[in-house]
């Protein structure tokens, strides 16, 4: 009985591992505000190819800023949506679960708030106050589903608060960002 509850387990998450390395890819379209001055800073692929063979990290800073001194940072995050025993993590459990490793890291220093949220996607911001050698931040980001890929699109400046006309621009960026077949 054991034995074979196992091997159907094996034979599922089989299946939809199969099933999600084997979808096409995707990509997050969007566009940075062009008169900003915003240019790649940082582009990454993510520590295990074969198993995220999507995943990268891309970094982009406004045109003589660095990593050591930049006040306004744009994040693009792509990883692989990964099968578990419990299904597929959503949008909205990566959010929690970042929300979760945030408050086990720096206690009590983090307000995050949901601007918007539909199946497979949530839009939100969070301040902090410094935490671990980090200045005081804002973010306003969106976590996007695809079939395969998942995207964490974000900006995040150097301030308790960003201004209203920032906030806006940037709430319009992340609002417009859509998922779709990455067609090579």
């Amino acid at each position: 009985m054991r034995e074979s509850f196992a091997v159907s387990v094996l034979m599922l998450l089989a299946a939809g591992c199969a099933y999600t390395i084997y979808a096409p890819g995707e990509r997050l379209v969007y566009t940075l505000p062009a008169d900003e001055g915003w240019q790649v800073a940082y582009l990454q692929p993510l520590q295990h190819p074969l198993v995220d063979p999507s995943g990268k990290i891309e970094m982009f800073l406004r045109g003589g800023e660095n990593f050591t001194a930049w006040t306004e940072l744009v994040i693009l995050q792509t990883t692989f949506r990964m099968l578990r025993l419990g299904g597929i993590d959503t949008a909205q459990d990566v959010y929690q679960k970042d929300m979760a490793l945030r408050e086990a890291n720096c206690p009590g220093s983090t307000r995050w708030q949901v601007i918007e949220e539909t199946p497979g996607r949530v839009l939100y911001e969070w301040w902090t106050k410094p935490c671990q050698g980090f200045p005081e931040l804002h973010e306003v980001a969106l976590i996007a589903d695809g079939i395969r890929d998942r995207f964490q699109l974000g900006y995040r400046a150097t301030v308790p608060a960003m201004d209203s006309a920032t906030r806006e621009r940037w709430l319009g960026v992340l609002r417009a960002a859509k998922v779709e077949a990455n067609l090579k």
